[in-house]
């Protein structure tokens, strides 16, 4: 048996990680539980949640994945707040 972790999964493993070097760890447990879970689309929702909410603008690299995900539904609040971030990370590579 494999244990290779899904594309999902390693997405979300990012976003914890990247909560966890801001010092959000309750939100990194909950991220966590999801991903264990295998919520990916509710994953991806709070991942876009708590970094807006903790000012985090995340590489846009990881964005795109975010929003290619077959996990972010269209009008989610992993899409809506992914593009935003991503106009934000693409801004602040151009200046």
């Amino acid at each position: 048996m494999s244990n290779k972790k899904s594309p999902d999964e390693v997405l979300l493993d990012k976003f914890v990680n990247i909560l966890l070097d801001n010092n959000a760890y309750e939100q990194a447990d909950i991220l966590q539980s999801m991903a264990d879970a295998g919520e990916w689309a509710a994953g991806l929702d709070y991942s876009m949640l708590y970094c807006t909410d903790l000012g985090i603008v995340p590489d846009a690299g990881l964005l795109r994945s975010v929003l290619q995900s077959p996990w972010c539904e269209k009008d989610s609040d992993a899409d809506e707040i992914g593009h935003a971030l991503l106009k934000k990370a693409q801004a602040s590579v151009a200046s």
